[in-house]
């Protein structure tokens, strides 16, 4: 609102300017530089640095505004309070005061330091009454949210009671209940690892409900047991450890690093540590003594029962070696004769197989010659019938060629036959005939009649033969039919 008015101040005042005709970029360099001075020396004017929130109240409303974007922004007469994004608080110990004996004080006074992020040890005491100072590194964020920043300022005011009233508080409370958690022993021994993941869940998370118990502690002999009272430890619920609110989580206080750099104790603690240590070491030593000789005996003792066990070994090894040789000949006896049997088996078998086999190829044999005898049988009948069949078809193809021979004979009376066989017949004799000398060598007269010695023989021949041809073929000669 402030910024609004003031800006439209500057315009007015720009605009008298240009009125008055005086040179723009002149006049506005001028009051520019003018502005920026009077602005940082009357706190018109402010600056929110890299890594810093600055928290401006207006002097007029009270009204709170959070700047954290790096930059010159109008402080208009307001009240600024400054914020690091990031902070660490540290506490370590401090150079050793000496008191008047010349000596260093063994417990320290907490001292307060101008610097609110450096602080004194934190001062504890263990479960077993020892005291011990611890000295811790812590990294912590605040809110990015501006509500949450507005509630931190509301809260704390500025950086150095959020650091003195929020942040060490938390951390020397959780350190401190850590402490009360175990003994100084074991926060020097077995539990300084455990020490800094309690501490630093403690503090993220927020702080163990506790209650008290009472815990047996064992001493440097095997039945010295002593019992210690209000003994602390957290106490759960369904498996799950019990906590306190965290005071810081409700600012939206973030922390991303937590360390214990050093525990230092009292020089009685340490004095009891020590001989604590060197007693442990001392019973560690017997114990691994004792341990040895008795290992040793029983080495002796496993020497002497290894010899007897030895002798009993090599006696008992001659005795199964006879054993195993009798054993061996008897095996092997057994074999051999079990051989001999199984080869008189086998043999057995052979002959009994070959016997079988001419059985079995004499009844082949026989059943073969009896299928052959079958066979014939059957084809001597098979022939027989179809001779019979033959017999039958040639009968009457027999009697259907007479009778057809007959009824030609019937029609010409085979007169074709007769005729090639005429035709046949008097072709041979012609051949024959012309191969004869028909003409004498001597002519001599007959008795003067007709005969053949007054003609021609051949040709009387040649009528003799075709008459006698005629008639057994069955011819009938014209000259004949005219008679």
């Amino acid at each position: 609102m402030e910024t609004d008015e003031i800006q439209s101040k500057m315009n007015k005042f720009g605009e008298t300017l240009k009125q008055a005709g005086l040179p723009g970029k002149t006049i506005l360099a001028s009051l520019l530089v003018a502005l920026l001075v009077a602005g940082a020396a009357t706190g018109l004017l402010e600056t929110n640095e890299a890594g810093t929130i600055t928290v401006k109240q207006s002097l007029l409303t009270g009204e709170v505004s959070i700047i954290s974007e790096p930059g010159l922004f109008c402080q208009c007469f307001g009240t600024i309070t400054k914020y690091q994004n990031a902070g660490t608080v540290k506490f370590s110990q401090k150079a050793k005061n000496k008191g008047p004996n010349g000596k260093p004080i063994v417990r320290p006074r907490k001292d307060k330091n101008k610097n609110p992020e450096v602080s004194g040890e934190i001062e504890v005491r263990f479960n077993d009454g020892a005291m011990g100072w611890i000295s811790v590194m812590t990294l912590f964020d605040l809110p990015t949210d501006k509500d949450k920043l507005g509630f931190v300022h509301q809260k704390f005011r500025n950086y150095t009671n959020l650091i003195e009233i929020g942040i060490k508080p938390t951390i020397e409370e959780s350190v401190v209940l850590t402490a009360a958690l175990m003994n100084s022993g074991e926060s020097y021994t077995t539990k300084r690892a455990i020490f800094s993941e309690w501490a630093r869940s403690q503090l993220t998370k927020g702080t163990y409900v506790t209650e008290e118990i009472d815990r047996a502690e064992h001493g440097m002999g095997a039945a010295e047991v002593t019992f210690e009272n209000n003994v602390v430890r957290v106490k759960t619920e369904d498996g799950i450890k019990l906590r306190n609110e965290n005071p810081l989580e409700r600012y939206g206080i973030k922390f991303k690093q937590f360390q214990i750099t050093n525990i230092r104790y009292e020089s009685e603690t340490e004095d009891l540590i020590k001989t604590k240590r060197e007693a442990l070491q001392q019973t560690i030593v017997a114990k691994i003594a004792a341990e040895r000789a008795k290992q040793e005996r029983l080495a002796a003792e496993e020497v002497g029962k290894k010899k007897v066990k030895i002798a009993e070994y090599e006696a008992m090894v001659k005795m199964k070696r006879a054993e195993v040789a009798a054993e061996e000949d008897k095996t092997v006896a057994i074999i051999n004769a079990e051989r001999k049997l199984a080869v008189a088996k086998v043999k057995k078998q052979q002959d009994l197989g070959a016997a079988n086999k001419k059985i079995e190829l004499a009844k082949l044999a026989k059943t073969k010659a009896i299928i052959a005898a079958e066979k014939n049988v059957k084809v001597a009948i098979l022939n027989a019938q179809v001779a019979k069949h033959n017999k039958a078809a040639y009968i009457l193809e027999g009697q259907g060629l007479g009778e057809q021979r007959r009824l030609i004979y019937k029609a010409d009376g085979a007169l074709k036959q007769k005729l090639d066989a005429y035709v046949k017949v008097m072709t041979v004799l012609s051949k024959e005939l012309g191969k004869q000398k028909w003409v004498p060598d001597i002519t001599m007269n007959g008795n003067g009649k007709g005969g053949p010695a007054n003609g021609n023989a051949a040709a009387g021949f040649m009528n003799l033969w075709m008459m006698k041809t005629a008639k057994d073929l069955g011819v009938e000669m014209i000259g004949s039919k005219k008679k």
